[in-house]
């Protein structure tokens, strides 16, 4: 099931960042111990032989392996836990964003993200609508897919989703819209950086599209 603009202004995705912080930190605290019972060890085998030794280290060898899978996991919780928090909450914050500026342009935002316009009474076109429906339903969308993609990460301890590399693009003040009709700016023109904001460039994709004229 696709979030909606109320889930999504009703949670707190920062709340997330707070459990990976507090999660890498133990894992940190989790690493010295292990770091120590190592030297610990390394100290029995140079200065103790023998059959109490031989016992002694094979035990404290068992308990390391536990540890550092403990370790691991606890590693992995923090990281998905990052990568939810990270991306929940830039999402929450343009999601709300371009509702609230879809409504002061005159535009009906109904909870699934569909935007109705009326020109009589405002500078919200139909197609301008239909360009803020797009951006916002796709954002709703990717929404859920972090959430989920975050949820099945701390259930397995797999690994979370990786933002592709960026593109290799060069601007120059000659060419700020390229390919447009009359140097009309177009969804095209629109380009990902190095942060992973892919959500954001799809919306901003969507209202040149429409009306060119907006931008």
């Amino acid at each position: 099931m696709v979030a909606t603009i109320s889930v999504v202004e009703s949670c707190q995705p920062s709340r997330l960042l707070d459990a990976a912080g507090a999660m890498a930190a133990s894992a940190a605290s989790l690493n010295a111990q292990i770091a120590e019972q190592r030297r610990q060890l390394d100290a029995l085998r140079t200065h103790w032989q023998g059959d109490a030794s031989t016992a002694a280290i094979a035990k404290g060898e068992a308990d390391l392996t536990v540890q550092q899978a403990v370790h691991t996991k606890l590693t992995k919780y923090a990281a998905a836990l990052r990568y939810g928090g990270t991306n929940l909450d830039a999402l929450r914050s343009q999601i709300l964003a371009m509702a609230a500026q879809a409504t002061a342009l005159g535009g009906r935002v109904n909870d699934d993200g569909t935007v109705i316009g009326n020109l009589r009474y405002s500078v919200m076109s139909p197609r301008l609508a239909g360009a803020y429906t797009a951006s916002l339903t796709a954002m709703l969308s990717m929404f859920t897919a972090v959430d989920a993609a975050t949820s099945t990460a701390l259930q397995t301890g797999g690994p979370v989703p990786q933002t592709p590399p960026p593109a290799d693009v060069h601007w120059t003040e000659d060419d700020l819209y390229r390919g447009g009709r009359d140097g009309d700016p177009q969804g095209s023109d629109v380009k990902q950086a190095a942060g992973g904001d892919c959500y954001v460039v799809a919306a901003r994709r969507g209202v040149p599209r429409a009306d060119p004229q907006v931008v």
